[in-house]
């Protein structure tokens, strides 16, 4: 008989701090080295890359939607030092154009399970009024045999 109420009173406890995972992020300061500017009706390309990923990418930002391809893997140290890939999110941070974060999506990057793999998606996305830049963070583990490590890196500035 009390399995009930500790049950109900348990789902709304863990529920109280659910946050959207658009919402993640919410209002954050993004640095500004990591920040991709887009320009309305401008087909743009580049890359963005740090110690663990490296990202090629395609924009096009038309009124209020974001054409986005992205094609990327781990860096060379990862496909040196480990051999699989268990876990990989990829996340991309819709910016203002104070830097500061209006919506997180999360990219599907389902193709990477070898360190030596890369991923490619191709998104449009329907964005918040005002997106100016993107940004984007992951984490990840990487392992070989019975050694892993853990990588992750979020390009915000400390509120």
């Amino acid at each position: 008989t009390i399995f009930w109420p500790v049950l109900v009173l348990g789902l709304i406890l863990s529920l109280g701090g659910c946050v959207a995972p658009s919402q993640m992020y919410l209002g954050k300061s993004v640095s500004a080295e990591h920040v991709i500017s887009l320009a309305p009706g401008v087909n743009q390309s580049g890359t963005w890359s740090t110690f663990d990923v490296e990202l090629a990418f395609r924009s096009l930002l038309q009124g209020d939607l974001l054409e986005l391809a992205v094609k990327g893997g781990l860096s060379q140290h990862y496909e040196t030092m480990y051999a699989r890939v268990n876990l990989f999110f990829l996340e991309l941070y819709l910016l203002d154009g104070q830097n500061k974060v209006l919506e997180t999506v999360f990219l599907p990057t389902s193709m990477l399970m070898r360190t030596d793999d890369t991923f490619q998606t191709q998104r449009t996305l329907q964005v918040p009024a005002g997106t100016r830049g993107i940004s984007f963070g992951y984490r990840g583990v990487a392992s070989e045999f019975e050694d892993s490590t853990t990588f992750d890196f979020r390009p915000m500035m400390k509120n």
